[in-house]
């Protein structure tokens, strides 16, 4: 996981990273956290190891529990210094109970974060997972940012159905507090079994209205059927948008993919599409198929993946405004997207990564899963199906409209498995994760920094 927020009140945005799978010698998995500061001219311009560089490191202390998998950045507290959420989600993997946990630290002024949580977050419930998805977003209306936490594999009053609940900020809150899922303010359930509701999270404001959406990707199209009735489409994917404290959602869009998975990943911002700018949902189905065409010729590109793009205008009734493809089998593009104002022109670029990409149109086990990240114009001059407009007779065609184009400079990295954005005063850097990179130890990971 990755994050931005400015931690230290210098006015710049820093970067906290996770690294869930952090060992050492006898403690598997138990994870860490980096804070890396930025300053007026951006990130560090250096290569950085994190272990030695890194401006604080939390650490996680329970057996495979993944410390590091979610964050988010809040005044839990409300003393008026940012404080950081870490979700841990399988913790209790020693007991098989993946109960999961969330950790907050709370940060002094001058002395950063809290070596040892202030505040844990539990789980009564086995297989819960808490933590897997995390979300600071004011939805009490207090002017203050809340803690949103998802658990998609919870049971949820059936099997994985998923809940989200909402932990509201106040002052002078407990030290050393233990809470559980019970003391939430805010809680919603998943529809169906196995719907994985939860897993992605976003907030945008639209007017007076707070808009919590939540992603659901593993949703089928037949909640009625069984599972094995022709009509079901299993993992279609469906996002809903809530409005708090209500607990009926205001909206739902769902998938029309069979296991496309909508709703993997969600970002929210304001793009400008055929020349009208407007509030836009963008969701990921990064394993949705989609059709190539070569000249007369057409195929499946199995897990291609998909970005789409909703006008929110109407808050009842999202319209779908346009669709994103990938280009190459098991590219998975829409594992992970963002909307962020890169060139300071008052619209969202989006951000588009596809972490499974293969350099050569070879089939995948022929060429490496390198990976790559588009990085499309706020202002979309098209609608529909945008990258099946092509310059030549193949497509579809993610490079052909994209501003910027990131590849990976090493095979079998995952290099866009996340993305972020980091303002500085002079520019926003792009930070990519390749959380498979073997360039310093097995596995370890990397991010790279780009300014644009």
């Amino acid at each position: 996981a990755m994050i931005s927020a400015d931690l230290n009140q210098d006015g710049y945005e820093d970067l906290v990273v996770g690294a869930p799978g952090y060992s050492t010698l006898g403690h598997v998995q138990i994870g860490r956290v980096y804070v890396v500061y930025g300053n007026h001219s951006g990130l560090p311009a250096e290569n950085m190891d994190l272990d030695g560089k890194a401006d604080q490191v939390l650490q996680g202390h329970q057996p495979s529990g993944r410390f590091g998998s979610a964050l988010a950045a809040l005044d839990f507290n409300e003393d008026g210094v940012p404080d950081l959420a870490v979700g841990a989600p399988s913790v209790g993997s020693q007991f098989l109970t993946y109960k999961g946990a969330v950790y907050i630290y709370f940060g002094t002024k001058g002395r950063g974060l809290a070596s040892q949580p202030n505040v844990t977050i539990i789980c009564q419930y086995s297989y819960c997972n808490l933590g897997w998805s995390l979300l600071a977003a004011d939805v009490d209306g207090d002017g203050n940012a809340d803690l949103i936490v998802g658990s998609p594999y919870a049971p949820g009053g059936g099997q994985q159905r998923g809940f989200v609940v909402a932990f509201y900020s106040y002052f002078n809150r407990t030290d050393q507090e233990l809470l559980t899922v019970e003391d939430a303010n805010w809680m919603v359930k998943g529809e169906e079994n196995y719907s994985w509701f939860g897993f992605a999270l976003d907030c945008c404001q639209l007017e007076n209205v707070t808009l919590l959406l939540i992603g659901s990707p593993t949703w089928k199209s037949c909640a009625g059927c069984s599972p094995f009735s022709s009509g079901v489409r299993q993992s279609v994917g469906k996002v809903y948008g809530f409005n708090p404290p209500s607990t009926k959602h205001l909206f739902a869009v769902t998938g029309d993919k069979a296991m496309g998975r909508m709703g993997l990943s969600l970002a929210s911002g304001v793009m400008s599409v055929a020349g009208i700018p407007r509030t836009v949902l963008v969701v990921g189905a990064p394993t949705a198929d989609s059709l190539s065409r070569i000249s007369f010729l057409s195929s499946v590109l199995h897990q291609a993946g998909l970005a789409l793009v909703y006008d929110l205008t109407d808050i009842m009734k999202p319209s779908l405004l346009s669709t994103f493809s990938g280009d190459r089998r098991f590219s998975r593009f829409g594992g992970d997207v963002n909307l962020s104002d890169l060139d300071n022109d008052g619209l969202d670029e989006m951000i588009v990564t596809s972490p499974l990409r293969t350099n050569g149109i070879t089939p995948i086990l022929f060429g490496g899963a390198a990976g790559r990240v588009y990085i499309y114009s706020g202002k979309q001059r098209a609608s529909g199906n945008v990258t099946g407009h092509c310059k030549s007779w193949i497509s579809p065609c993610p490079e052909d409209w994209a501003e910027y184009v990131l590849i990976s400079p090493e095979e079998l990295s995952r290099f866009g498995s996340s993305v972020i954005t980091v303002k500085s005063e002079r520019k926003k850097e792009v930070v990519v994760a390749a959380e498979r990179s073997s360039a310093k130890a097995r596995l370890g990971g990397r991010l790279f920094v780009y300014s644009l």
